[in-house]
């Protein structure tokens, strides 16, 4: 394919709540410009950007993926993302590669929980966008509800630019507020044709375009003076104008369309081209020069300059028939095959094969790529997702968002014992391809954890288990409860006296033990007088303090919001030693711990619930089973969204419950909101499950 300059490149972004028709856009978008010769559809598993197995198992987006098209001589590049709760991790990493966003709305549906989360992602990277408000065809869609929830719960800066010409099944055109004209489709949606505003329309079409020739002119100073004088703006001034109050985020333009009939798909592709902004009108990417040691460089920016040295962001990595691809967006300079550029994170120098543009999973050769394009190659040997190339003369590291700890944990054991070693192998590939995946190794079970952002992540990653030829079996989740403490213990003995017929092991320590306000996390005090403890040994008192912490002392969880005071000691000149210490300082507070009112601490979620209204009492009161509290209720388009703080422990099901509940109607979105002490007889029962597993172990 040709080689495209930044400012005939446009990176736009896809998001907005599950099922909204985000990758029917996209689609859509590939047949109209022919691009595909065949619409490819969700349901029947032909779409161009959902293509892994998985996807086609649950009929959604699970993992964002690229396409790119030409239209007016500019190169669009198509980023597709997840709409699903559990999967906006990537979404959220694959904003950061956008310079525009398309925010996908039903027409039928409004803005729903994940619309405004994810709008809230574009905001975080400061980029322009517009609303395509799909789905026209459809059962109950309603454009002008629509718009009412897009300007109440998104942006009163959304204003639309379409006029739909019927609804539902009598959805045949839209008034253009841009062209003031008629616009209808035919040849399967590929072909245009432009008439006049049908007469009934004309009133209605005048009004619109007046109060969006307003809000243009309030976006530039001088063109407000021209309206302000002659009450209406030229065409040439309204078309610049229109431009500039998009790119400045002035104005959110709304769409309407249908694309399960490719409907409304170019008038989208003529305000990508002509509003949104070239990689080069994008502010530079903030970063930092490599610093030395292991300790961070100095803040940097590296601007989309052509003639810069190069340098490109890896924002995601898929495994593929030819190996592990490396997605990147170039930064800088010029990009070409065949090279060596640095690993700027792992300080070693990385070949560059083939440069690939990419239509999904399928792919194109390229020689050379420019700042702003997306673009792939194979098989990097270090580089990982997050991590910057550039030019080792002028090495960059670009900064990248922050992936969240995992909400929810299993434990994972491979069925077969002969694919215990591949199970690590295996692990190691899907956590390269989905930054929201984290292994760990329990030191207390010696289970592996498999970490995610919810049940149907984790699914979802055994799913590519099983594929890659590793069945699991998937133990209970895991809730990472905390032990502290509520009340003080004084002058607490611990001791270390060992002889085993050469030189012994001793050591004594006296401490206090306190709470800290939650979220202290911990204290340690060194208090001791007159070398009761020798100076050298009172590190490892500590070490055996913080070693304990870690393994808990009522229930095997880890300890939080303790202080503890080190005021006095016995030593012997011979059989003391660092070990001898650190032991008595673990003993000291196994004690101490037991005497100073232990508690249980879990993990308590801020969830969103969005629910037809008629489900609004069953969703409530099963709240109210799970120990919620309520915060409030909220109308989100035709929906109800109800919010409330649940303990996790009380949630870890909930996704299959709530589809039960609704009929597959509802949907939710949960973050971490803090840690709340456990009720006494629910910590009874977790730290006596506790001990049982323990015992099992053992």
């Amino acid at each position: 394919m040709r080689t495209y300059t930044p400012t005939e490149i446009r990176d736009v972004v896809l998001v907005g709540h599950g099922g909204a028709g985000k990758t029917m856009l996209a689609d859509a978008i590939l047949f109209a410009t022919r691009a595909t010769q065949r619409l490819g559809r969700v349901d029947d598993d032909t779409s161009t950007f959902d293509y892994e197995p998985e996807e086609h198992k649950h009929k959604s987006t699970i993992s964002a993926s690229v396409g790119h098209v030409e239209w007016k001589k500019a190169k669009i590049n198509l980023v597709d993302t997840s709409g699903h709760g559990n999967f906006l991790v990537d979404t959220r990493i694959a904003v950061e590669v956008g310079d525009a966003g398309v925010v996908v709305v039903s027409a039928a549906d409004g803005v729903q929980v994940y619309t405004e989360r994810t709008w809230g992602y574009l905001d975080e990277v400061g980029v322009p966008r517009c609303v395509l408000v799909g789905k026209m065809d459809r059962d109950r869609a309603d454009f002008d509800a629509a718009v009412d929830s897009i300007r109440t719960t998104l942006s009163d800066k959304a204003l639309p630019i379409h006029i739909p010409i019927g609804v539902g099944e009598g959805f045949t055109g839209m008034i253009d507020l841009l062209s003031m004209k008629a616009l209808s489709w035919k040849d399967e949606g590929r072909a245009v044709e432009s008439a006049d505003i049908p007469a009934a329309m004309q009133a209605a079409a005048k009004a619109a375009r007046e109060k969006l020739e307003e809000a243009v002119a309030t976006a530039d100073d001088a063109l407000l003076e021209k309206y302000l004088e002659s009450g209406a703006l030229s065409d040439e001034d309204f078309q610049r104008g229109f431009a500039k109050a998009v790119r400045s985020r002035a104005l959110y333009p709304i769409l309407a369309g249908a694309p399960g009939l490719v409907l409304g798909v170019q008038p989208l592709l003529d305000l990508i081209v002509n509003a949104f902004p070239s990689p080069v009108e994008r502010a530079p990417w903030r970063g930092r020069l490599p610093g030395s040691g292991g300790h961070e460089g100095p803040e940097a920016t590296r601007a989309p300059d052509v003639e810069a040295p190069v340098s490109a962001y890896v924002w995601k990595t898929v495994n593929s028939e030819i190996g592990r691809l490396s997605l990147l967006r170039v930064l800088s300079g010029k990009l070409t095959g065949d090279s060596n550029l640095l690993s700027v994170n792992h300080d070693k120098r990385e070949h560059l094969g083939q440069l690939y543009a990419l239509q999904g999973k399928a792919r194109e050769g390229m020689t050379e790529a420019y700042p702003g394009d997306l673009v792939a190659v194979a098989k990097l040997k270090t580089t990982r997702t997050g991590d910057t190339l550039s030019d080792e003369k002028a090495p960059f590291l670009a900064n990248h968002p922050a992936v969240p700890a995992p909400m929810i944990s299993y434990a994972i054991r491979a069925k077969s014992k002969g694919d215990e070693d591949k199970l690590g192998l295996r692990l190691a590939e899907i956590v390269d391809a989905d930054a929201a995946i984290k292994v760990s190794h329990d030191p207390t079970s010696k289970e592996v954890l498999l970490g995610g952002t919810g049940q149907i992540h984790i699914e979802v990653a055994v799913e590519k288990l099983a594929r890659m030829g590793v069945a699991v079996d998937l133990l209970p989740p895991r809730v990472p409860y905390l032990e502290t403490i509520k009340g003080a213990a004084k002058n607490v003995e611990g001791k270390h006296k060992k002889q085993t017929g050469g030189k012994g092991q001793f050591g004594v320590v006296y401490i206090d033990i306190g709470p800290l306000p939650r979220g202290g996390g911990f204290q340690f005090e060194d208090a001791v007088v007159g070398g009761t403890v020798p100076r050298q040994f009172i590190p490892a008192v500590e070490k055996g303090i913080r070693n304990r912490m870690q393994r808990g002392v009522i229930a095997g969880f880890p300890v939080t919001d303790v202080k503890v005071r080190l005021f006095d000691g016995k030593y012997h000149d011979v059989d003391s030693d660092s070990r001898s210490f650190e032991i008595a300082g673990s003993k000291a507070f196994q004690e101490a711990f037991k005497q100073a009112r232990p508690c249980l601490l879990e993990p308590v979620m801020r969830v969103s619930v969005e629910c037809p209204e008629e489900a609004m009492g069953a969703i409530v009161g099963d709240l109210n089973h799970r120990r919620g509290q309520m915060e409030g209720m909220e109308v989100v388009g035709r929906n109800q969204v109800v919010k409330a703080l649940v303990p996790m422990a009380e949630t870890l099901k909930y996704s299959s419950d709530l589809r039960s509940i609704t009929g597959g109607r509802g949907s939710f979105s949960m973050e971490f909101s803090h840690y709340a002490e456990v009720p006494a007889h629910l910590a009874e029962k977790v730290i006596a499950e506790a001990k049982v597993a323990h015992e099992e172990e053992e």
